[in-house]
């Protein structure tokens, strides 16, 4: 883990900083994500905090924001987790991703419509 939180430039609310809590789980999440915390690796908050130069309060929202995306388990007497997925799991969710993103791209996609109002706006913003 890093030594000290690094700006993190994804936030859900553009032009602003994310909070310290926010900040601490993209950090845990990235570390997860590329390897540097494996599979089954305890996530024990205190050296996380230490790690991240943070107290342990925005570790543990971290922690149970992750839980709640699947990417950490939380248990009573064990605590914290980086989640193993197995063989079966992960054809699960490549399964799912199949049938979800291709409706996804094509909702994205702009349809025929009327631009008229969009590039008179553009125009109007150029002048």
């Amino acid at each position: 883990m890093p030594e000290a939180l690094l700006p993190i430039a994804a936030t859900t609310r553009p032009g602003t900083l994310p909070s310290r809590t926010e900040a601490v789980q993209e950090a845990i999440k990235h570390a997860i994500l590329t390897g540097e915390l494996k599979p089954g690796q305890p996530l024990v908050e205190s050296e996380l905090a230490a790690d991240l130069g943070v107290s342990k309060t925005p570790v543990r929202e971290a922690l149970k924001t992750l839980a709640g995306t699947g990417l950490v388990t939380m248990s009573p007497y064990k605590g914290a987790a980086v989640r193993e997925i197995d063989r079966t799991h992960a054809r699960c969710i490549y399964d799912m991703r199949l049938l979800l993103e291709p409706v996804a791209a094509a909702r994205g996609v702009a349809g025929p419509g009327d631009w008229s109002a969009a590039r008179a706006a553009l125009s109007a913003a150029d002048h």
